[in-house]
C-alpha cells in the first residue's frame, strides 16, 4: 500500500511531485474526499447599517458620522429602544 498524501502536502508540493504521486497512487485518498465547502459570504448588513469592509475603508470622519446616526449599531451590539436611546452596549 502506497503513502497517502493530504491536502498540506498537495498544497506546499511542486507541480512534478504532485505528478508522481498521482501515478503512484498517493493521492487516491485525497482526489476520492469530497469537496470542502465554499465559506459562506458573511451576512448582508441590516437596512441603515454599514459592513466590515466599510468600516475597514471608511475615514475616521466617517466612522464617527456613522456612530453617532447608529449605523455601526449591530457591528459595535449596540441594542437601541423606540426613542433611539441606547439600551445595551458591549
Amino acid at each position: 500500500m502506497s503513502t497517502q498524501r493530504d491536502t498540506a502536502w498537495v498544497k506546499t508540493a511542486t507541480p512534478e511531485a504532485i505528478i508522481a504521486a498521482e501515478d503512484a497512487g498517493e493521492l487516491a485518498d485525497y482526489l476520492a474526499a469530497p469537496a470542502a465547502e465554499p465559506e459562506a459570504e458573511p451576512p448582508a448588513p441590516r437596512e441603515g447599517q454599514r459592513s466590515e469592509s466599510w468600516l475597514k475603508a471608511a475615514t475616521a470622519e466617517q466612522v464617527s458620522t456613522a456612530i453617532d446616526t447608529g449605523e455601526l449599531d449591530d457591528l459595535m451590539g449596540i441594542v437601541r429602544n423606540e426613542a433611539g436611546n441606547p439600551i445595551s452596549a458591549p
